[in-house]
């Protein structure tokens, strides 16, 4: 009769305690797009994905990315937007300078296949499209419902900037300042470490006091 009793004292301690365990297991997912155009490529892909997984998303990676791969994981959750894709990173081409001046806003998937800012759904939590010119304006930001929330942010390029550049600033950004910066801070910080005057005008919408991580 104590045994009995004394297993389900401790059968109860057990279940008390799983009821205050906070759940840490991540729910949100992040894709890491590559296109194949760089020969920094997989560099950046490791990086973002290091760096979304210290924010605790469940993330994946995709090579050779085409403009369906994308829109189908983009828009995967409709106009409602019910499912867990919250947050990824894109290493693409943008417009040069003069283009996005003229109004072109727009980034290639593989084969050179656009992706204008109309073409997006969603609530995004955390998106990094590192084109050219991918903030010169607030399009894509706006597109995926990160401007004007709480806890979102949107990092893009204001202008043109270099393969290697922007490979060295996603290597201080993601590896040494995401989780101990706010998202914003840890673009600035990552730009400010990048040789070079202007060469990384890393730009920063949403939330300037959010850190990043995954609900």
């Amino acid at each position: 009769m104590r045994k009995i009793k004394k297993i389900i004292a401790v059968f109860t301690v057990f279940v008390l305690l799983m009821s205050f365990t906070p759940n840490i297991s991540a729910t949100e997912k992040a894709k890491v797009f590559i296109t194949g155009f760089f020969s920094t490529d997989a560099s950046d892909r490791q990086h973002a994905i290091n760096g979304f997984r210290k924010l605790n998303y469940s993330t994946s990676s995709l090579s050779d990315a085409r403009r369906s791969d994308f829109l189908n994981w983009i828009n995967s959750g409709g106009t409602t937007y019910t499912d867990n894709n919250y947050a990824f990173y894109v290493s693409t081409h943008g417009p040069s300078d003069e283009k996005a001046i003229a109004g072109e806003t727009y980034f290639l998937c593989h084969v050179k296949a656009k992706v204008y800012p109309h073409d997006l759904s969603g609530n995004w939590h955390l998106v990094y499209i590192d084109a050219c010119n991918s903030k010169r304006n607030n399009k894509f930001p706006v597109a995926l419902n990160i401007t004007g929330h709480s806890n979102r942010g949107y990092l893009g390029w204001a202008t043109e900037v270099g393969v290697s550049a922007a490979n060295s600033f996603n290597n201080y950004f993601w590896e040494t300042y995401v989780t101990r910066y706010t998202i914003q801070q840890a673009a600035v910080k990552a730009a400010a470490d990048v040789p070079g005057a202007g060469s990384t005008p890393i730009r920063f919408s949403g939330d300037t006091s959010w850190y990043g991580y995954a609900n």
